[in-house]
């Protein structure tokens, strides 16, 4: 994927101009002689060009919709702004042309690419195959910042043209750049080389390497280099020294200079074996700042901002990335309780334990390391390790449990292959896994073939129906002692956090007990995450009673409604996303938020179908009155299958982007007298129905319905199970069950 610069234009690119219009004081170009470009941009333009960095113009121009100016005569605006660039080039202008109040014309309508709403983006990024989550917005104004957040950019303010003087509001940009050529240093100053040393024989893959070098060996039909050529376009590398001995010319033949693979390739060749540390100071020329180093016989899927972060927070001049291993495996990383590296352990050491830390074959490396590389052969860990921390120089592992795995023999290349063919066990934590939708996600979960434990403290389905190959346990997220011993020991990579207390009467009735579990829950999750250094992706699952009451005409809600929720239940739900948001943020733990519109199924409990249902069964079996007591019939729910909602669990957690809010709902909405109305169709009994008071909320929203759509161009997720089967099925459960 691409990484882009989406950039506002009037005031980052060229200067505002100050017109008059009725009683408004407004900034509009209507002609390309009013275009005044500011200073450096050109210079800033042309830094993105050279280090492959997609430039995108996203603007709103609304004096189309005032009758101003044409479109058309905004793409010669465009392309005028683009001459006047020279050497630097803008590869796509995008415009919003409307304003729903004071237009004109047919453009004077509410829109989805209006900023601050992200649609602009969103179309730029599909079209260009945009990485967002390493992409930037830049922009004067409040609005260019909240499109970024809610496109999932990084986000930077310039001092030009408005300067953020609106106010943050709910908007604050992750970076501050005195202009357009200020913020391309922000970006750049984060973008790093990466030296691949690539010289390896790979004696014990022989055969395979009778013709090739090591790192030419095909994993799943294409070279170990060219994975990490991706996973370097992926995350944000700015170039790549290969360091090639054995075979060299295979490797430069098949990479060249990189333009074929969007990245470019520089080539640093011995003319004799140096071992694993000569080449890195044979190519000491190409060094112009930090710089990651890896072995180029790895498979790699390493966050690398993660790591940079941690490099750059801690002033590390060398960092050290660590895996746990067991003994045999290779040398071994002995820290203090700061990450401090004080020792290494060879792995033919007496004082090996059974498991330690071993360097995965990845440093973010400071230039004056290169000072200790006084010899022109030698083993990187032997003589530079221990040579940094004799010299006092701080040196610091980080240790991670993402996939980061040598191919160098025979059993070790197929076990990558099964691994990056989805063939391996995930563990996977499931909090609130006694509740119905945690009930139907183990069973996902197992058939998948993934290691599941699940926890609970307050169940509201019949345990005695949870998959038995999953593992189950008590523990109340409110125990952040047992919690924490919990995920120590299974450290999971995906977590699904379900657990909460998420009926809106109870929270009424016990607001203390609904907040201490749904916040002071997910806080101690987050926490026991973050003190055990664990990397997972959490699945946060929240509510569509954030929104509170919502008028029709501004639904299907999109999640850009503001929140208004009108229980304690809705409020905690706030707090918990809103915490998942700044754990992400401030401490870069991967989450994806879900409000969850109506759901129901097979197992539900205390909602209406479930209700309805249950009492019809109970009227079948002569054990209820035929009277079918009933709340609000008027209200109004697009309900979604909780299968339906378990695929669209795993597809969020594989395909969304972190730190990001996504509505999951159904697509069709029902009247709730209709639906008992459609439950008298699946039934031969007839039952008079009462309204019950107590079955009243104090406060209802009348109608509840998601838009979906920005989860469904994310992840193409869609609802396949009608609600007259979803219905029958939970008939069905009920009459096995009663």
């Amino acid at each position: 994927m691409e990484i882009a610069a989406f950039i506002d234009r009037d005031g980052v690119i060229n200067e505002l101009l100050s017109y008059e219009f009725g009683d408004d004081k407004v900034t509009y170009i209507t002609k390309k002689e009013e275009i005044k470009i500011i200073n450096r941009v050109d210079k800033a333009i042309k830094l993105l060009n050279e280090n492959n960095v997609k430039v995108i113009v996203v603007s709103n121009q609304p004096q189309v919709a005032r009758g101003l100016v044409t479109v058309e005569e905004v793409d010669e605006i465009n392309k005028h702004i683009n001459n006047l660039l020279g050497d630097a080039n803008v590869d796509s202008f995008y415009f919003c042309p409307h304003r729903p109040t004071k237009g004109v014309n047919e453009y004077g309508i509410e829109c989805e690419c209006r900023k601050p709403k992200p649609g602009l983006i969103l179309k730029a990024a599909k079209e260009h195959n945009v990485d967002l989550k390493n992409s930037f917005m830049i922009g004067d104004r409040i609005s260019d910042i909240k499109s970024g957040n809610l496109a999932g950019c990084k986000t930077i303010l310039v001092e030009t043209g408005y300067g953020g003087k609106e106010g943050f509001q709910d908007a604050v940009p992750n970076y501050k750049a005195k202009d357009l050529y200020g913020a391309v240093e922000e970006i750049l100053k984060r973008k790093i080389k990466l030296f691949i040393n690539a010289g390896g024989k790979g004696e014990r893959l022989h055969p395979l390497t009778k013709d090739i070098p090591k790192p030419m060996v095909p994993v799943n039909g294409k070279p170990v280099l060219h994975h990490y050529v991706d996973w370097a376009k992926e995350n944000d590398i700015k170039e790549i020294v290969m360091m090639n001995g054995y075979k060299a010319e295979k490797i430069v033949d098949y990479f060249e200079d990189g333009k074929k693979f969007g990245i470019p390739i520089k080539h640093s060749i011995e003319e004799s074996p140096l071992d694993s540390g000569g080449p890195i100071r044979l190519a000491k020329n190409h060094v112009d700042g930090t710089f990651c180093y890896v072995n180029g016989d790895n498979i790699c899927k390493i966050d690398l901002e993660k790591v940079t972060n941690f490099h750059k927070k801690n002033n590390n001049d060398l960092t050290i990335v660590l895996v746990e291993k067991e003994k045999g495996y290779g040398d071994f990383l002995k820290l203090d309780g700061d990450d401090n590296v004080v020792e290494l352990l060879r792995k033919d050491s007496e004082n090996l334990d059974d498991k330690g830390l071993a360097h995965a074959g990845m440093c973010i490396i400071e230039p004056k390391i290169l000072d200790l590389m006084d010899k022109e052969v030698f083993n990187f860990e032997h003589y530079v390790f221990p040579k940094a921390i004799e010299k006092g120089l701080k040196v610091k592992g980080y240790t991670t449990n993402e996939l980061i795995e040598d191919m160098g023999t025979v059993e070790r290349l197929r076990a990558v292959e099964n691994l990056l063919k989805g063939e391996n066990k995930m563990r996977i934590l499931v909090t609130g896994a006694g509740g119905m939708m945690g009930n139907h996600l183990l069973d996902f979960l197992v058939d998948k073939g993934h290691d599941v434990l699940g926890f609970d403290f307050v169940p509201t389905t019949d345990i005695r129906e949870l998959n038995p190959k999953a593992e189950f346990v008590e523990c109340d997220i409110r125990d952040r002692h047992k919690l924490t011993n919990l995920l120590n020991r299974f450290r999971p990579e995906i977590i699904f956090h379900l657990a909460a207390q998420s009926y809106p009467t109870v929270s009424w009735e016990r607001p203390d007990y609904t907040i201490e579990t749904n916040v002071l829950g997910t806080v101690n999750l987050f926490e026991t995450v973050k003190e055990l250094k664990l990397d997972p992706v959490i699945l946060n699952a929240c509510t569509s009673g954030e929104y509170g009451y919502v008028e029709e005409k501004d639904v299907p809600i999109k999640e850009t409604q503001e929140l208004k929720p009108l229980h304690p239940y809705g409020v905690s739900k706030v707090a918990q996303e809103f915490l998942a948001y700044q754990y992400f943020k401030n401490f870069g733990i991967k989450s994806v938020s879900v409000r969850i519109f109506n759901t129901t199924g097979p197992k539900k409990v205390n909602d209406v179908c479930s209700d309805w249902t249950r009492q019809i069964v109970l009227m079948e079996k002569g054990l209820q009155d035929k009277i079918m007591t009933v709340g609000n019939l008027e209200t109004k729910r697009a309900i979604t299958d909780v299968r339906d909602l378990i695929e669209a669990f795993w597809v969020a957690v594989n395909k969304c982007d972190h730190g990001v809010t996504y509505n999951l709902s159904g697509e069709k909405v029902y009247l709730m007298k209709d639906i008992l109305e459609e439950l008298k169709t699946l039934t031969k009994i007839e039952f008079e129905v009462k309204q019950d008071p107590k079955l009243i909320r104090p406060t209802d929203e009348p109608i509840i319905y998601g838009d979906t759509t920005k989860f469904k161009e994310k992840t193409g997720w869609v609802q396949k199970i009608e609600l007259r089967q979803t219905l029958q099925d939970m008939l069905d459960y009920w009459r096995k069950k009663l």
